[in-house]
């Protein structure tokens, strides 16, 4: 995964406010499967913070806004690239970007906007253990198609290689990197 700043900002009360969100998203990963949060919806973070004219993104959704905020940053919108943007409609992660052994590095991010997070109840109950978790871990998701956690499931056995997913519900996130072991409850 990577995932450097976006330092083509010339203003620098907004530099500040992308290296504070930014350090919550170094925080998400590196202590997944919790709930955190951005002063801002989670999708326009990502996009503030990590796109700029040398990032490719794939949009799943018919969102212009989404869409022109993505291409504000300079960012380009591909076929195969390193971020994509997905709502709760996606039913799974193939045809995703998993990297390779020479470059694991070339996995996506998936950012999926899904209905809510919970640590106590939801439509979709999804335990972790691994990495970053001193026990095994259980969160609840609502408007998150079971084929996306099945298909993260699969992955695993390829790691390195994999899909790392930032599931958000308007200003809240959680994130499930590729190197955590699932499942579904």
């Amino acid at each position: 995964m990577k995932i450097p700043l976006n330092t083509e900002i010339d203003s620098p009360q907004i530099l500040h406010q992308n290296t504070q969100r930014y350090r919550r998203f170094l925080q998400a990963f590196g202590y997944p499967m919790r709930v955190y949060e951005l002063d801002i919806d989670v999708v326009y973070g990502v996009i503030a913070c990590f796109l700029d004219s040398t990032t490719g993104a794939v949009l799943s959704n018919d969102s212009l806004k989404l869409e022109h905020e993505v291409l504000a940053t300079g960012a380009t919108i591909s076929s195969q690239a390193e971020w994509f943007f997905a709502t709760s409609t996606l039913v799974d992660l193939t045809d995703i970007p998993i990297g390779s052994r020479e470059a694991p590095e070339d996995g996506a991010m998936v950012v999926i906007e899904i209905d809510a997070i919970s640590e106590s109840s939801g439509s979709l109950c999804v335990e972790a253990t691994g990495a970053g978790l001193p026990a095994a871990r259980r969160m609840f998701f609502s408007g998150l198609n079971e084929g996306v956690i099945t298909d993260h499931i699969a992955l695993h056995d390829s790691y390195p290689c994999g899909i790392d997913l930032l599931l958000c519900a308007g200003k809240k996130m959680v994130a499930i990197p590729r190197h955590l072991r699932l499942e579904l409850l």
